[in-house]
């Protein structure tokens, strides 16, 4: 499912952006070119404009795209989809709630996070895609669903400070290059 980008939203409340996708439904977008979201952002489940009032069900892709200033970010359950770098390049961004009904993590979205260190993947996630966690040197525990089928090449390569991991068993195949370049990875079971 690809979730494209539109040219920065169709409307702001609170300092987020949103962009119409169906006659009650929204999506979080980017703000703009000059303006990124910064410290800590709660993303509501619905959203009023014009006195209409719209769902949250996803966040476009390159929505926070090297916002190197936001440091949290709470999505709430309403959201079931995330297009592709949607946190790409979030340097200082440390926790993040994924809501349960997400089951993929497209490809390069946590890409860089660079001081994220923990992250429960949603309850129903099926599939991590490739590079999705791709440098994020601070990275240091995962907690892998049972839900969990499929991890696409390098999703965590380079995550250098991850060190211990447990795989669901309902995941059947581990590809080349998935935890490369992690050097303190020294445990790695499958439940």
């Amino acid at each position: 499912v690809s979730i494209s980008a539109s040219a920065y939203g169709d409307f702001e409340v609170e300092g987020i952006a949103y962009s119409i996708e169906s006659e009650n439904e929204v999506s979080v977008s980017a703000r703009g070119l000059d303006e990124k979201y910064s410290g800590s952002i709660i993303i509501p489940s619905e959203v009023i404009h014009q006195g209409k009032t719209y769902l949250v069900t996803s966040i476009e892709s390159m929505a926070f795209d090297n916002c190197k200033s936001l440091t949290e970010v709470t999505i709430p359950a309403t959201v079931s989809q995330i297009g592709f770098s949607a946190f790409d390049g979030c340097t200082s961004l440390i926790n993040i709630s994924l809501p349960d009904e997400i089951e993929l993590i497209p490809k390069d979205c946590f890409r860089s996070c660079s001081n994220l260190q923990n992250i429960k993947l949603p309850r129903k996630l099926k599939s991590i895609s490739e590079e999705a966690f791709v440098y994020c040197t601070s990275l240091q525990t995962i907690d892998f669903p049972n839900s969990l089928q499929m991890i696409e090449k390098n999703a965590f390569s380079q995550c250098y400070s991850l060190n211990n991991i447990i795989l669901p068993a309902s995941l059947t195949v581990i590809p080349e290059g998935c935890f490369h370049g992690c050097r303190n990875l020294t445990n790695v079971e499958l439940n």
